[in-house]
This record gives structure tokens, C-alpha cells and sequence, in this order.
């Protein structure tokens, strides 16, 4: 006899299977997922859109959700729990019971995707994601695990996914990125052990190999949760999916409108990225790719089913002449006392050494650096320079630019700025 469990989204993880005597005994899967941790202002910036994928890759089980007929085979928006249970506050997936839908085959892989996007519809929007998966059994009389305690066995006698939690995020920020997250700007801390969908660097055109026509994407790896998976299920974390919105460098597109799918990469394609053709101006952006549901191959994307939902992060709008997109503005002014102040703000420095300030008489040079290499920080920065120099005659004008030292390729070269210096201090009758 199998007794049937409510699908209520609040019900404890628990499982009950009665067999008979000299009977196989059937069964069937519980599983159920949550997040803990989350800060009220972390919670603040996901702004509700949070929100759970659960499903089976073995069995019978074709969608995601099934057991949630108000979000069958799309993302299934979650409340914001305040419960002691939670730490700081946290979110409690939707439960999938195979018992409502097909044979209770015994050890299915099941897979949970749980994501948001904080600062959603602005440029600073930016993926969050975090995987867990279980191979559930059938076969067990009693099933205790419940997923709100502080951590589940998830044994084969304990269906549960492991908690999402702090412990469980990408260890480091992703750095030089154009997004910001968390207390240091151009990085993208994880929250509570969901993990920021990487972003895109973007080199000048030409550069890392690339035909002049082209511009190199490179970009860090999904974290793949691949050591958290329970009873030996391997990470369906499969890569990245590359999306381009060519909409105008003034326009910041946010995470759902005008992107076209660019291509789908497998796990390692980020270091050596792409050479890929601009023609006009572009932004970039991932999501990340996973195995879906069912036996079949099949994936599903970070915030996106059906071409509908989000991105991760913008890269720096990019356009056809490097320099332009690397840096995007230039300035020099003279600030007394014989220094010269150079500011300057770039766009994307993916692949870039650093930069030098250089100094000329003339506007077509000879070019001769005046500053040490110095080092990126991350896209959308912003760079000042001190140059000390000798006031000459009136009207007097000192020409910089900056060089752009990467990687792998030769130097680039920004515009050029000048400043006018002061004319000689003249010495008045009767004073020093």
C-alpha cells in the first residue's frame, strides 16, 4: 500500500512506505529544497524574483515542477520565509513527489535549480544560482530527512538535497567585472551559497589572436556545485550559454529584453574564450547551462525558460574601435603647483596588463611614459594620475594618452588630451 503525502509547499520532507509481505515493496520519492542565510538586505536586492526548478532525469518524470500545477515546466516563484529555521531568512522550494505522476522508479537523480537576479531592470543587474541534486530511493520504510534542519544527511534512507547556505558558495568574488556586488566595486560576491553567474571580459579588436574585424570574449567558469551532490550524483552543471544585445552604448540593457543566443559552450571554453565579430556596438552576457529533465538530453538555463527570464551580468558595451570601448573617457588638467592631473575611466579591461601614462610636446608625439604600470581594477573603473612638470612660456600645452598593455597582444593606445601650463611667474617691483 502506498500512502500518499500532501504536495502543499509547507509540508515536512517525509516519506512512509508500507510493504507487503513477499511483495515488492513500490515507493516513492520526496524531495524538497530550501536556502538559509539570506540577510533581509540581500533579500531586498533579489527583489522576489527567487524562485526553484526541481525535477528527475531518470524515470518518467519529462518537466519540472510537476507536483506544482501552478508552475509546471517553468521557474516556480518562492516566499521570502522569516522563520528561525532560515538563520537570517531564506526561501523553501516546491516538493516533488513522484508518486503523482509515474512509477516510483527506485534511484532517480533529482535535480534542484534555485535562482534570482539582484538589482533586476537596472545595468547593474546581475544572476544568482545554486544547484542541488539527490539520487532518491523508493525503497525505504520510513523517510525523516526535512530540509530546514540545520543540515540533512541525505542518505539513501533520507531523501533531501543538501541546504544552500554560506558554506556552500564560490569561495572567491569574481573580480574585474563590470557588475559590482558586496562591499568592494567591479566584484560579485556570492549570497549565502548561491554563486554570481559569471560575466563577460572583452578585448580590444585584433587582440588576442582575433582578426581586426573580431573582439576575444573570455569569461570564468559556473561554479558546478560538483562536490555537493548526494550519493554519488555528478553536477549537471553542462556550461555556459553566450547572449548579445545590440542595443546602443547609452541604452544598458537589463536582463530580460533584446538578447540573442550568441552560442552554448561546455565547461573549460572560458579561458581561451571566442573571437567574435562586432560590427556595431554589443553587450554581453551569460547564463549558465545544466542537464535537464528527463532521460533524454535535454538543459535548462539560468533565469531563462523559453527565451523568457534573465541573464547574468552586462559586459561593457563594446563597439567596432577598441580604444573607444577601453577607455571610456580621457582628461588632463593642470592643478598647480607643477603637477598635471590625468583622469581617466575605462570601459572593459578583460585581458589587460595595466596601463601607462605617457607624455609628448606634440600632439603627434614622440610619446615617452611617465608612470610605472599601473594595475587594472576592473571594468568601469576610474584611474588619476600625478604628472610632475616644469611650467615653460604662456600658453605652454602638454599632450598625454594612455597605453593599454595586454596579455597577449601589443600595446593599445588611447586618445590623446592636453593641458595648458602657466606661463613664468613674473617678479613684481618692490616684492621677493
Amino acid at each position: 500500500m502506498l500512502r500518499r503525502f500532501p504536495s502543499t509547499r509547507l509540508a515536512l520532507l517525509s516519506l512512509v512506505l508500507v510493504g507487503v509481505a513477499g511483495t515488492p515493496a513500490l515507493g516513492a520519492q520526496v524531495v524538497q529544497g530550501s536556502t538559509r542565510g539570506i540577510t533581509p538586505a540581500d533579500n531586498t536586492a533579489f527583489g522576489g524574483t527567487f524562485a526553484c526548478r526541481n525535477y528527475s532525469v531518470a524515470g518518467a518524470d519529462l518537466g519540472t515542477n510537476n507536483n506544482t500545477p501552478e508552475c509546471q515546466d517553468i521557474r516556480c516563484p518562492r516566499p521570502y520565509n522569516t522563520g528561525t529555521i532560515y538563520g537570517f531568512g531564506g526561501y523553501r522550494c516546491n516538493q516533488e513527489n513522484t508518486a503523482s505522476y509515474n512509477s516510483d522508479q527506485d534511484d532517480q537523480v533529482f535535480y534542484e535549480l534555485v535562482d534570482g537576479e539582484v538589482n533586476a531592470g537596472t545595468c547593474n543587474h546581475i544572476a544568482y544560482y545554486a544547484v542541488q541534486g539527490q539520487k532518491a530511493s523508493s525503497t525505504v520504510l520510513t523517510n525523516v530527512g526535512d530540509d530546514r534542519q540545520v543540515e540533512c544527511p541525505g542518505t539513501a534512507s533520507e531523501n533531501c538535497y543538501p541546504s544552500v547556505n554560506s558554506a556552500v558558495g564560490r569561495a572567491t568574488p569574481l573580480q574585474h567585472t563590470l557588475a559590482t556586488y558586496g562591499p568592494v566595486p567591479h566584484q560579485l560576491v556570492n549570497i549565502s551559497g548561491l554563486s554570481p553567474v559569471p560575466t563577460v571580459r572583452v578585448t580590444g579588436p585584433g587582440t588576442g589572436g582575433c582578426p581586426p574585424s573580431a573582439t576575444r570574449l573570455t569569461w570564468d567558469e559556473p561554479e558546478s556545485y560538483g562536490g555537493l551532490m548526494r550519493n554519488g550524483v555528478p553536477s549537471p552543471v553542462q556550461g555556459v550559454n553566450l547572449y548579445v544585445n545590440n542595443a546602443s552604448c547609452g541604452a544598458c540593457p537589463d536582463g530580460a529584453t533584446g538578447w540573442t543566443l550568441v552560442g552554448s559552450f561546455p565547461m573549460g571554453a572560458g579561458t581561451n574564450g571566442i573571437c567574435q565579430p562586432v560590427t556595431g556596438n554589443a553587450w554581453f552576457a551569460l547564463t549558465v547551462r545544466l542537464k535537464g529533465p528527463g532521460s533524454a538530453p535535454s538543459s535548462i538555463e539560468t533565469g531563462r525558460v523559453g527565451g523568457v527570464g534573465f541573464v547574468g551580468a552586462n559586459s561593457q558595451c563594446f563597439g567596432p574601435v577598441g580604444t573607444a570601448a577601453r577607455i571610456v573617457s580621457l582628461s588632463a588638467r593642470y592643478a598647480g603647483r607643477g603637477r598635471v592631473d590625468v583622469h581617466w575611466n575605462t570601459g572593459a579591461e578583460g585581458g589587460l596588463q595595466g596601463f601607462f601614462v605617457a607624455r609628448a610636446l606634440s600632439p603627434a608625439g614622440p610619446y615617452d611614459r611617465v608612470s610605472d604600470l599601473i594595475a587594472p581594477t576592473g571594468d568601469g573603473s576610474r584611474y588619476t594620475f600625478s604628472d610632475r612638470v616644469r611650467a615653460g612660456r604662456e600658453g605652454r600645452q602638454v599632450y598625454y594618452r594612455i597605453e593599454l598593455a595586454h596579455d597577449d597582444a601589443a600595446p593599445e593606445h588611447s586618445g590623446v588630451v592636453s593641458a595648458t601650463l602657466p606661463g613664468p611667474q613674473m617678479k613684481r617691483l618692490g616684492l621677493p
